[in-house]
């Protein structure tokens, strides 16, 4: 009965490192929006953390450079989130199936590599909503 209580506490905390905050508005280089996932397992010592969004800017009042450079910004953060989740598939190639936590840390890296395709996602349709909002300042050609 303990070990089945450590093990549902393990797993609840690491649940909850794998949750990723995602703001309309992200902060580049921002601690407060990194996630560490860090696994029981002694093999896979190292962290893999989520990077920071980019910030999208307002498409009510943005200028057209500034959504370009917010383009190039959502592919600097989406190549960093195939990196992250080479780094959680790592993490998982490296959990000991013998250790008692391995199904907590398996459940939260899955959690945590669903989170960072939650957060590409919301990044994209931010975007999208901006640039909709951009274009429909645009005079309208006849």
């Amino acid at each position: 009965m303990r070990k089945s209580l450590l093990t549902l506490l393990s797993l609840t905390f690491l649940l909850t490192l794998a949750i990723v905050p995602v703001s309309a508005q992200n902060h580049e280089g921002d601690d407060e929006h990194m996630v560490a996932v860090e696994t029981s397992d002694e093999g896979a010592n190292t962290a893999c953390s989520i990077p920071a969004g980019p910030i999208i800017p307002d498409g009510n009042v943005a200028s057209e450079d500034e959504l370009v450079a917010a383009s190039k910004g959502i592919k600097a953060y989406q190549e960093s989130l195939v990196d992250y989740r080479k780094c959680l598939d790592t993490k998982q190639e490296a959990l000991d199936p013998e250790t008692e936590t391995t199904v907590a840390d398996t459940l939260a890296i899955k959690a945590a590599y669903d989170a960072s395709i939650d957060a590409e996602t919301a990044v994209a349709e931010e975007f999208n909503g901006a640039v909709r909002a951009f274009k429909s300042r645009q005079p309208t050609k006849k």
